[in-house]
């Protein structure tokens, strides 16, 4: 896939949000839910997170657009943890008020912790996890920002590394750039499903 289309497929994704989080809302008069209000601060969350993503490729910013991808895995793995529970209700007051979702049990008896929430959401997008894996180096400092801020370059003088001080990532391919963006692509549109599944789950939907 071309970054253009790559990019594209995003800009459509996001498109579909906004109306995703108002059938979700309900019509005019509908009552309001805690549930609401957690999936209304994922929506801003996840537009926010996106187009900032595409600045960031427009911009070659490697890091940053890989930390924003690990932010929307954490986003969308956490929305589904109030699919787990036998009261969504119950833990979104609690989470409004302060409580950690990692203090909460599903119904299968299990903590949502980060680590569960992944394996979770992993059965659905099998690359959540090792996407996950790889992008935490991008949030954290790790080993990651050294190969970030180096070149091997091999010559007829031997081996040396170039150390490349600059906030541009020349080096990644293109497939690089596309790749970050279908992946936060596809977990728009299975947020846009939650929020589609969650419009047809509430009273009267």
């Amino acid at each position: 896939m071309t970054l253009s289309s790559a990019l594209q497929n995003l800009n459509d994704a996001l498109d579909k949000v906004p109306s995703a989080m108002l059938r979700a809302f309900g019509k005019e008069g509908s009552n309001m839910y805690y549930t609401d209000l957690i999936l209304a601060g994922a929506t801003k969350r996840t537009l926010g997170l996106g187009h900032g993503l595409i600045s960031m490729i427009n911009a070659k910013n490697m890091l940053c657009g890989r930390a924003i991808v690990r932010m929307q895995i954490d986003t969308v793995s956490r929305v589904l943890a109030y699919t787990y529970v036998s009261d969504r209700e119950d833990l979104a007051r609690r989470v409004i008020g302060g409580e950690k979702l990692r203090s909460f049990r599903c119904s299968d008896g299990k903590r949502l912790t980060d680590q569960y929430l992944i394996e979770r959401l992993s059965k659905t997008l099998t690359w959540v996890s090792d996407t996950y894996d790889r992008t935490s180096g991008s949030v954290h400092f790790s080993e990651q920002q050294l190969f970030s801020a180096s070149e091997m370059i091999s010559d007829d003088n031997g081996s040396h590394i170039n150390l490349l001080i600059t906030q541009f990532d020349t080096k990644y391919p293109e497939s690089s750039w596309s790749e970050i963006a279908a992946c936060f692509s596809e977990l728009t549109e299975f947020f846009v499903h939650i929020l589609d599944q969650y419009s047809a789950s509430k009273p009267g939907g």
